[in-house]
Formats: structure tokens, sequence, C-alpha cells
């Protein structure tokens, strides 16, 4: 896996709570991968950071072998074998204590398994 760019230090931003605001009363349900709804819910629920985009993966498997499908994996006992694929959730993060301790927190877990676990913390325009 490779990141497309280097991570940077936060910058001052007097507007995150607004904009944090404006961000999620556009946000529905319906617009959350229905497996990651809980996880989207609670990460938005912390005062210093909301979620910017997400995508719970994509499934290959037995007969389903487009690397880019959307399809959730379907529930059987006749597959033996799951490729997951491209999750990913996109945070803007406050700088503050708090979101520095939340972005040192998020980096430990790449230490789980490197080759497919990544953070980077990047600058966001």
């Amino acid at each position: 896996m490779e990141t497309f760019i280097e991570p940077k230090e936060l910058e001052e931003n007097l507007q995150f709570k607004k904009q944090k605001r404006k961000t999620l009363r556009g946000l529905k349900d319906s617009m959350i991968d229905k497996p990651i709804i809980d996880v989207v819910i609670g990460f938005n629920k912390l005062p210093y950071c909301f979620t910017m985009q997400s995508c719970f993966g994509h499934f290959v498997y037995n007969t389903q072998r487009d690397p880019y499908n959307i399809k959730p994996l379907p529930i059987a006992d006749t597959i033996a074998t799951v490729e997951y694929r491209i999750a990913y959730i996109a945070f803007c993060v406050e700088n503050s204590e708090s979101g520095i301790r939340f972005i040192k927190a998020l980096d430990e877990i790449t230490s789980i398994d490197s080759a497919y676990i990544q953070f980077c913390s990047a600058e966001w325009f």
C-alpha cells in the first residue's frame, strides 16, 4: 500500500467547530455504508474530529472477481476465502491536545499490520 502524500502538521483553523456543524448537518445515515454507520456516528460524536469520507470496502471472493465491486459480502457458507480491499475513513481533526492524541492513537494502529493498515495525516483544502 502506498501513501500519496507526505504527513503534514496540523494547522490552526478557527472555523473548525462551524465547519463540523455544517458538515454533520448535511450528513444523512443513508449516505454512509451500512456496515460502518455506527463507527462513523461514533467518531462524529467526538468533539475534536469529524468524518469527511468513508468506505467499508470491496470484497473479492468465489464468483465475485471484480476488485472494484460495491456489493456487500453475502451471507453464505460457500465462501471459503475473501479478499477485502479499499476500506477507509477520512477525518478532519482539530488542532488541539485531544486532536493530537487522536492522531497519535490512529498512527499506532498501523503497527498491527503496516502492509495493510495505513494512516496518513494531511492538510485538506
